[in-house]
């Protein structure tokens, strides 16, 4: 049975777990073999190059980095301010850019332009846009029956898993490629030559897309672990992530927690 599109919720983005601790599921529950097992299968079976796969999360705001700081101060406890979406914010992807945006300040024929290109898994079989972007053919991208079916099977293999919540779909089209990074309430996704800017110990999976009959990776974020880290601090299994940023011209830069 095809999945019914739920209507978009602030508040069920606001109700997602944070990036980090979507990261410690992913580890805790070797999310991993599912992906390149069950879930590559199903991309397989439909041939869903139209797709992505991706980690789902609520959107984050680091602190902007201070110019005159030249280290990082772990013993620093000032949090940076939780972002919590409005009744008329959504999360709009631009090319490599996702930030948070007001569109009820926007004309209507913008409104009509903006479309869903990124969808999470609801315990009730539905599914619900999670991330959008401004549409040249909004017709062009809307779900086909084709689509449903294909995220359908998706879903029956991830349904009822404790991973369900922070694994999503998106439109290849609109999934960018490469390293994630962070700056305020915009996140920006580099090239993978990038990938050494970021340091840390770790280097993160968080997107995958259909190529040559594979699952092959298209996105990492890179963390490090310890008290000496820079990044944001979560808390998950295993110890504290924190996710590295890469502030331009200023190196990394640490979001107080």
């Amino acid at each position: 049975m095809a999945p019914k599109v739920a209507a978009y919720s602030s508040a069920q983005i606001n109700d997602l777990v944070s990036e980090g601790a979507a990261l410690g599921t992913f580890e805790a529950d070797k999310v991993s073999e599912v992906i390149y097992g069950a879930l590559k299968d199903v991309f397989a079976k439909h041939s869903a190059t139209k797709f992505g796969l991706r980690l789902i999360y609520k959107p984050s705001s680091t602190a902007f980095p201070n110019p005159n700081e030249k280290e990082a101060v772990a013993e620093q406890k000032d949090a940076a301010p939780e972002l919590v979406l409005k009744d008329g914010d959504r999360l709009i992807r631009a090319g490599n850019v996702a930030l948070v945006a007001d569109i009820s300040t926007l004309s209507q024929e913008t409104l009509d332009q903006i479309v869903p290109v990124a969808w999470g898994f609801n315990a009730d079989g539905s599914i619900f846009p999670f991330e959008f972007t401004i549409s040249a053919d909004s017709e062009k991208d809307k779900l086909t029956s084709a689509d449903l079916a294909f995220i359908a099977d998706a879903q029956a293999i991830v349904a009822g898993k404790p991973y369900s919540s922070i694994l999503g779909l998106s439109l290849a089209a609109y999934q960018p490629v490469g390293v994630k990074s962070t700056i305020g309430a915009v996140s920006f996704t580099l090239p993978f030559e990038f990938v050494d800017l970021f340091g840390g110990d770790t280097r993160h999976e968080t997107a995958w897309g259909f190529v040559d009959g594979e699952l092959q990776v298209q996105g990492l974020v890179c963390s490090s672990r310890g008290a000496q880290s820079y990044g944001n601090i979560y808390n998950a299994p295993g110890g504290q992530i924190f996710v590295n940023n890469y502030y331009p011209g200023g190196g990394f830069y640490y979001p107080r927690c």
